[in-house]
């Protein structure tokens, strides 16, 4: 089973939370999040990387090398017909490349929190559940572009701009689970918040947000089989 219904089905099978895809669109006006588990009173927004952003980054490359002289003499001698993705790996200035890569998909996981967080807010308005927790779980199957402390420094990034220039849609943790090099290093799962001190994590009925992504972690990995070293 691939990632995203394995973890869909992991809360929805494993630990009762409630599809919120399930029940009626008039409960939600406006946006709305993917699942609700009621006994840890959390709503959870699910986004799954689907792209290593090669899609974005093709048209850039074309442009830039028909209008900048330092990209195309940079370029590889080539015969025939090469991927792009070849292309900018033999070139001379591949931090070049390697920054607008960055870009690309620091812009993608802006978006993951800038949408996560409407949608999470709207869900408890439309739930009645004010205080609850929202968090955000970002799955990665298959694009290792996407490593761990890249995810970590750019997500956090945007949380704390999102803590600070509209705390009422702030998100309480986003935890990232990145299987795309599970055979080389294992699966790799962080949570991220937009402070490092957790103790400055506000608290819900003596419950914090880290223990409650703790405990489902640990319930994730035994449900996933994850080998543990």
């Amino acid at each position: 089973m691939d990632l995203e219904s394995a973890f869909k089905e992991f809360l929805e099978v494993a630990m009762g939370a409630v599809n919120l895809d399930a029940l009626p669109e008039s409960h939600f006006p406006k946006h709305k999040s993917d699942y609700y588990l009621e006994d840890r009173k959390s709503i959870f927004e699910i986004k799954t990387i689907s792209s290593d952003r090669a899609d974005a980054f093709q048209p850039w490359l074309q442009k830039r090398v028909e209008n900048s002289s330092e990209v195309k003499n940079g370029m590889p001698v080539v015969f025939g017909t090469v991927s792009f993705k070849r292309l900018y790996e033999g070139h001379s200035n591949k931090e070049l490349f390697h920054r607008q890569l960055d870009s690309l998909a620091a812009r993608t996981l802006a978006d993951y929190v800038r949408s996560s967080k409407k949608q999470i807010h709207a869900t408890k308005k439309a739930l009645d559940c004010k205080d609850a927790y929202g968090f955000l779980v970002i799955l990665n199957e298959k694009f290792q572009f996407y490593e761990t402390w890249f995810v970590y420094r750019m997500v956090q990034m945007h949380l704390r701009e999102v803590a600070s220039e509209t705390p009422h849609l702030k998100i309480d943790g986003v935890w990232y689970i990145n299987e795309s090099a599970k055979s080389e290093r294992g699966v790799e799962v962080v949570f991220i918040h937009d402070s490092e001190e957790l103790e400055e994590l506000e608290e819900l009925e003596d419950i914090s947000a880290n223990e409650i992504l703790d405990h489902l972690a640990l319930e994730w990995a035994k449900y996933r089989e994850y080998i543990f070293t």
